[in-house]
């Protein structure tokens, strides 16, 4: 049986990543999927690059990958596309363009996708409130996604939230957040810990990899303490380091807005 690691939303924060690679290579992982956010609110995006593409063997395109990697136009010139524009190299943002958009494999005969967001888009939301339709389309071709197939197993990011549920059979995992994990529904007066929320987050599959013939399965979230002050230390040149210090510490979302519309 063979284990695959699944990395999303760094969002450039070099501590978080590097706990989580070494947390991976200490359980004897070989295989990593990334599955987006690479770049954005925190300043270290060409150092997680630079490791990204040395442990990964798979990157998919997550919406700030491609937002932040169009050149700048009289339309999209602002402070934001400023700064990360700043933080990387033209060549970075060509590479970072240039990513798929989705992948398939199987594992223990399901056939398993990987993508974002959703089906259909880099920057959609699908959240544990979603409807049965939502989530049922998420496994299905769409806009992103080729094909006629209907995958068994579907693995995504972009909410930053772990979840997992079962509709008609099929498997829809959201695998967290390595570098910004959230906690979308807050609750002043029942929240628990909220190092519970921001550890660095990752997921593990583990069964008969690239196997169609149906065997065993196993799911695994893991998730892993990084020092949260070293990196906060670095951020002083960071344009958005009130909200991205908020969300490190405690896990509220600067754009909660873009969640309740979902």
């Amino acid at each position: 049986m063979e284990k695959i690691a699944f990395i999303s939303d760094i969002h450039g924060n070099l501590e978080a990543l590097k706990a989580v690679l070494a947390d991976i290579e200490k359980r004897n992982i070989h295989i990593i999927y990334g599955l987006g956010d690479y770049i954005a609110k925190g300043i270290h995006a060409k150092e997680c690059y630079e490791l990204l593409k040395k442990h990964c063997q798979v990157l998919i395109a997550g919406n700030c990958d491609l937002h932040f990697s169009k050149e700048m136009t009289k339309e999209n010139k602002d402070a934001r596309m400023i700064f990360n524009h700043q933080l990387t190299t033209p060549n970075m943002r060509l590479e970072l363009s240039q990513l798929p958009l989705y992948a398939e494999f199987y594992m223990s005969s399901r056939l398993c996708r990987v993508f974002h967001a959703t089906q259909d888009q880099v920057n959609d939301f699908v959240v544990s409130r979603s409807s049965v339709e939502e989530k049922l389309k998420m496994f299905g071709p769409g806009k992103i996604v080729e094909g006629d197939q209907y995958a068994d197993i579907v693995l995504y990011g972009h909410t930053h939230t772990p979840y997992f549920d079962r509709v008609a059979n099929r498997t829809l995992i959201n695998v967290g957040s390595v570098g910004n994990g959230l906690e979308i529904y807050q609750d002043e007066n029942l929240n628990g810990n909220p190092l519970e929320t921001v550890d660095a987050t990752y997921f593990i599959l583990e069964g008969d990899y690239q196997s169609k013939t149906w065997s065993t399965l196993s799911y695994q979230w893991v998730k892993v303490n990084y020092d949260i002050e070293k990196e906060l230390a670095n951020q002083k040149v960071n344009i958005e380091k009130e909200a991205y210090e908020k969300e490190l510490r405690y896990g509220i979302y600067r754009d909660m807005h873009h969640i309740n519309k979902a």
